[in-house]
This record gives C-alpha cells, sequence and structure tokens, in this order.
C-alpha cells in the first residue's frame, strides 16, 4: 500500500506461477478512495501505542470524515475504551484485548 493504490499477490497459486514464468509480476492492484484510505490509516494506527494523530487526520481527509470518526469516538473516549492526549486518540491499555472491536466501530 502506497497511500493510494494496494497491490497484492493473486489468491490462486496456479495463476500466480503462471504469471511468473510467463516473466510478469504477479500483481494484483486496486486503487483506495478516501474512505478506504482513512479505515486503513485509523487501523494501522489504532494498533499502535501512539494511535491515530488528529491532526494528520485534519490535513489528509476531509472534514466530513473526520467530523463522523470524532463523533464515533465520543461515547468510546466517555467508556474510556480510547484515550484521549496530545492531538491523538489510542485505545486504552485496559481494551487492548477487545481492540478489534473498538477498530469496527471506528471504521467510517
Amino acid at each position: 500500500f502506497d497511500g493510494i493504490t494496494r497491490s497484492y499477490n493473486p489468491a490462486n497459486i496456479n495463476e500466480y506461477v503462471k504469471c511468473l514464468s510467463e516473466g510478469k509480476l504477479a500483481v494484483r492492484i486496486e486503487e483506495e478512495d478516501e474512505s478506504d484510505r482513512f479505515n486503513d490509516y485509523v487501523i494501522t494506527a489504532l494498533r499502535t501505542a501512539d494511535g491515530v494523530d488528529l491532526g494528520l487526520l485534519a490535513d489528509r481527509f476531509s472534514g466530513e470524515l473526520c467530523r463522523r470518526f470524532l463523533s464515533q469516538a465520543d461515547p468510546l473516549i466517555a467508556d474510556e475504551r480510547l484515550t484521549a492526549s496530545g492531538g491523538r486518540l489510542a485505545i486504552s491499555r485496559s481494551e487492548v484485548l477487545r481492540s478489534d472491536s473498538i477498530m469496527r466501530e471506528m471504521m467510517v
């Protein structure tokens, strides 16, 4: 993933081997829209101790996506499932084992 396009190998091993035997790259490419890129960033950032950089969100993504994200974050902050500090949102230490469900709730 380079920030705009995602590339991956074919799931079918026979297709993969055929491409390589023909001297072709065995790769599939898909372009992501803004919402996909936003969700990729959020999911990746929430998997780190630093969490989501709210300034970076505001710089890279539309105001609408940011507003939706923040409104979805509010109840999780109130329930102490997310922590807000220094312009960042992160999964609370006590919630790490439930991080997948939190990430699903944060997708826009």
